[in-house]
């Protein structure tokens, strides 16, 4: 069976190349040439199912890869570069070292590079997951990956392409991860210990029967290809890419994109969730939450109004929100203004009556009152506004006073809390990472209803420090990237199955290791490419849903996998008893198919779309065998009652062959039955 790695990086032609020479095609399609080669074209029916498995895993690999192709072009940023003394606008990856190029708000810095003249604000969320913007001045150093949010300046290219700050992430995310799904695991291993008898036990049948016993050549062919075949689980095989492949339909009707088909597997056993706070639990903005009064201030609306329309479209996330929260712009706006430096921590606006500061309450008060100290620990962005009847100047007036502060907070996405509610009920642990402090990280948690402890990662060094975390703490902050991939391993050693949701650079290592790997589609593109599930329309409101079809599909396969593998059981106990005592394999390949019709493939595809959410645990595979088990051992001990009673009668083949063919069709009709009458999946 082909493995399911991640066709993302891959060209059509390997994705073909990869499902197609595969140890269970190679099995198949011989023991299909030797039947052809006799003449017996009716017995190549089974070959159906094996074309239908590698159809299903080429196209939907490939579909998923020309899917997050496209993504990555509508995405794909350009560069204002000057040289020879012009503009020129070229792609990231034609950026070379010591290029002089311009940023501008929107902007993404594709380079490592270094401001030499102007002075932008950057948003390194992305990259550090703190969501605070950064003001840039000549000298100092631009992270690739990051984007501008207000500004103009030129800047030097340091370091390009894969020297890159972010490219070093994406390159350790390239590293090879082995394919954890169960399903496939199990299937590959039934493939690998049925593939040590085939030859053997090929052999052996072939020479009692052909040589040993006379049979016919045709019929010494077609009856030891019967007993080979099985022996390998055609029909669970396409069971589950069917089913994996509708599921992946389904879930893209949901704007989830599924980029590998045993991503739904992963997604179905998750027990612990964690998610990053920038981007994904919250919108990316910030919003109003109210005045703190310090003052008598009764025309604060109008004042706060006046000085976030006084800068234009600056795009500082503190003014759009002031501005969604106070739409109407005054009908004369100041003329003078003073822009936001983060090394002043203030800005300024004046007007006829003096001039109105915005700014940290440190900078703008000479002593905090306890007011503004509790909203900054409840995770609150405070602002002061205060008055001065002087004009603007690059100081501060010694006649400032302050009037009153505005409390902005972290814009949460509405659907969040109807999500963390139903992984509660469903038994699925929450976490949050962010690269801000401990009380923001934990009041947006709270906010959002996630109840428990809070740490800051900078306290942990070794793994022991991460396995105590992972066990008290639901929210993290100050995660560097590096921790965030220490955290799900740490919950991976403790038997945890591990989803990771995330938007950005930082997010990506600890994308790549989780179980189940999910990306927002407006994240960066190496977040989307190493994810294993994409969330097309950029909010988790979806995940619910997903997660629901994922257990579904996983659940419908549990339930039904015990029909395909008692016929592998039986075929391995009838052809071990025929090589040992020279007896002729009971069946013949149309007959097993015409079973496999009859009592795998028509219910299956009836069960496998029952609902069932249930979360996923233990080996489906071993269960399935455990519970094929007793009908295998009925079907056996049936057909070998019926060939020893049959001996001396008259049309002694054909009789016992179709009197064992009816006890098999009796035994698979009351599995059948009772797996349609049971309530829950097993």
């Amino acid at each position: 069976m082909a493995r399911k790695d991640s066709a993302k990086g891959a060209t059509a032609l390997g994705i073909i190349v990869r499902h197609l020479f595969t140890t269970f095609n190679a099995f198949n399609f011989t023991i299909g040439a030797c039947i052809a080669a006799v003449g017996e074209y009716k017995d190549l029916l089974y070959l159906v199912v094996i074309f239908a498995n590698t159809l299903i895993g080429i196209i939907q690999d490939i579909r998923s890869k020309r899917i997050v192709d496209k993504l990555s072009l509508l995405t794909a940023p350009t560069v204002s570069v000057m040289r020879n003394n012009t503009v020129q606008h070229i792609r990231p990856e034609e950026l070379t070292q010591d290029d002089r190029f311009c940023l501008k708000r929107g902007n993404q810095v594709c380079a490592d590079a270094t401001v030499k003249s102007g002075c932008i604000t950057v948003n390194e969320a992305l990259l550090t997951g703190e969501a605070v913007p950064i003001e840039k001045h000549i000298g100092d150093a631009l992270l690739s990956g990051s984007f501008v949010t207000a500004g103009l300046c030129e800047a030097t290219a340091d370091k390009v392409g894969e020297d890159c700050y972010a490219a070093g992430i994406a390159r350790q995310a390239k590293k090879s991860k082995k394919n954890d799904s169960m399903i496939l695991a199990s299937l590959n291993k039934i493939v690998r210990f049925t593939g040590l008898f085939i030859i053997p036990l090929g052999a052996v049948l072939f020479y009692e029967s052909y040589i040993a016993g006379g049979v016919a050549l045709a019929s010494s062919v077609t009856t030891t290809a019967a007993a080979l075949l099985g022996l390998l689980p055609k029909g669970l095989v396409l069971l589950t890419s069917v089913s994996l492949a509708v599921g992946v339909i389904r879930l893209g009707k949901r704007n989830a994109l599924v980029q590998e088909l045993f991503g739904i597997e992963a997604l179905a056993r998750v027990d612990v969730l964690c998610m990053d706070k920038t981007g994904t639990l919250t919108n990316g903005e910030l919003e109003f939450d109210g005045f703190i009064p310090l003052e008598d201030a009764s025309n604060r609306d109008e004042l706060t109004a006046l000085f976030c329309h006084a800068f234009g479209e600056d795009g500082s996330p503190v003014l759009d929100a002031l501005k969604r929260q106070f739409p109407d712009a005054p009908k004369t706006l100041p003329q003078t203004v003073t822009p936001f430096s983060s090394e002043r921590a203030w800005s300024a606006v004046e007007y006829g009556g003096g001039s109105l500061y915005m700014g940290a309450a440190e900078r703008l008060m000479n002593v905090i009152p306890e007011s503004i100290r509790k909203a900054e620990q409840g995770g609150a962005h405070v602002l002061v506004f205060a008055c001065s009847k002087h004009g603007c100047c690059e100081t501060l007036p010694d006649d400032l006073i302050p009037l009153y502060a505005v409390c902005l907070r972290d814009a949460i996405r509405p659907e969040a809390a109807e999500v963390l509610r139903y992984f509660e009920k469903q038994d699925v642990r929450l976490m949050i990472f962010s690269g801000d402090s401990v009380s923001t990280t934990s009041a947006i948690a709270n906010r959002a209803g996630l109840s428990g402890k809070a740490v800051d990662a900078g306290s942990l060094v070794c793994d022991a420090d991460y396995d105590a975390a992972v066990l008290q703490c639901s929210a993290f902050g100050r995660v560097l990237p590096e921790q965030k991939l220490a955290l799900v391993k740490a919950l991976q050693r403790q038997g945890h199955t591990v989803g990771m949701l995330g938007d950005g650079v930082n997010d990506v290592l600890a994308i790549r290791q989780a179980d189940c790997g999910i990306a927002m589609a407006s994240g960066c593109d190496a977040a989307r490419r190493v994810a294993r599930l994409v969330l097309m329309g950029n909010s988790f409101s979806a995940l619910p849903k997903v997660v629901s079809e994922g257990r579904r599909v996983v659940n419908n396969i549990r339930r039904v996998a015990s029909f395909f593998l008692t016929k592998t059981c039986f075929s391995f106990l009838l052809s071990l008893i025929c090589a040992l005592t020279g007896m002729q394999y009971p069946f013949e390949p149309l007959q097993l198919s015409i079973y496999s019709i009859l009592f795998e493939a028509l219910p299956a595809l009836i069960l496998t779309f029952r609902p069932n959410a249930t979360r996923i645990s233990g080996d489906i595979v071993k269960d399935a065998i455990r519970r094929a088990l007793p009908y295998s051992i009925a079907i056996t001990a049936g057909v070998m009652l019926i060939r020893f009673a049959s001996v001396g009668l008259a049309g002694f083949e054909t009789a016992s062959t179709w009197t064992a063919f009816a006890w098999m069709c009796c035994i698979g009709a009351v599995l059948v039955a009772r797996v349609v009458l049971e309530r829950r999946a097993i």
